[in-house]
């Protein structure tokens, strides 16, 4: 009991921190585009806020609906009451929105990580580009979170199974699934997972690369017109000393012959 109580406590206050500081991001986004002051980053931030908030929904509804009839329950009525509540409608709400939020939020970061490349990459041209094309990227993000969730559990085989121990609801494999081998029923998690954090992970390090790369090249151009500069005026210097020399013995030469 007080291990259950010490869970829907951290549950609580993270879904509430979360709730909060993506509530809070979305509130500014709003802001700045009834303004009119909205850039492209601050709409992929008002969207990725979007799909950090429906992950709140696990820990502030479900875990402590859970909680509150799981705690009055004997161990074999619990098991149970897992059995019923596995494929079932409520399990599939509760699992599919906490699918939604996690595998929205890396396909958010994964079409970020793209935009900062491109700008990297291309600065002209990602600085004309139109916020209607942000706006169509970031709907594509949402497609294709849905499409992943769908094709992973109605033709993949999964469903949702209860977790006593978490209070949520998580994907399960089927009976069906069960005949398969193991890589074949990973396949849908490392789809939803995996790909979109590999490819932000990849870009990250490709952008670093590439800025490091351009402030290398930049350093050294700079250091060399700095150089190339320096020898100008050395040169000048030089060219302006012999003149004011050369100047000078004209007229000591010209004074001597004037006094012979």
């Amino acid at each position: 009991m007080a291990g259950g109580a010490v869970i829907l406590l951290l549950a609580v206050s993270l879904g509430l921190a979360i709730l909060t500081a993506n509530a809070l991001t979305m509130l500014v986004g709003i802001r700045r585009c009834r303004r009119g002051k909205a850039n492209k980053l601050d709409i992929c931030r008002s969207s990725l806020a979007l799909a950090d908030a429906l992950t709140s929904v696990q820990p502030l509804v479900v875990v402590p609906y859970n909680f509150s009839w799981s705690m009055n329950m004997m161990p074999e009525e619990l098991d149970k009451m897992r059995l019923a509540l596995r494929g079932s409608p409520q399990a599939y709400v509760g699992g599919i929105s906490y699918l939604l939020g996690i595998t929205a939020s890396m396909n958010h970061l994964a079409y970020m990580a793209i935009e900062r490349f491109y700008a990297v990459a291309k600065p002209f041209n990602y600085r004309w580009q139109s916020k209607k094309s942000v706006y169509v990227g970031l709907a594509m993000t949402w497609i294709l979170s849905a499409i992943a969730i769908f094709l992973m559990t109605f033709f993949q085989e999964w469903t949702f199974d209860y977790s006593a121990t978490l209070f949520v609801f998580i994907p399960s494999p089927n009976a069906i699934n069960l005949e398969r081998s193991r890589v074949d029923s990973l396949v849908p998690l490392a789809v939803l997972y995996f790909l979109p954090y590999i490819s932000t992970s990849v870009l990250i390090v490709g952008t670093a690369v590439m800025i490091c790369r351009r402030q290398k090249v930049g350093g050294n151009g700079l250091q060399q017109k700095h150089s190339n500069s320096q020898r100008n005026r050395l040169q000048q210097n030089n060219h302006a000393l012999f003149s004011r020399v050369f100047v000078f013995n004209c007229i000591i030469n010209e004074w001597d012959n004037r006094r012979n």
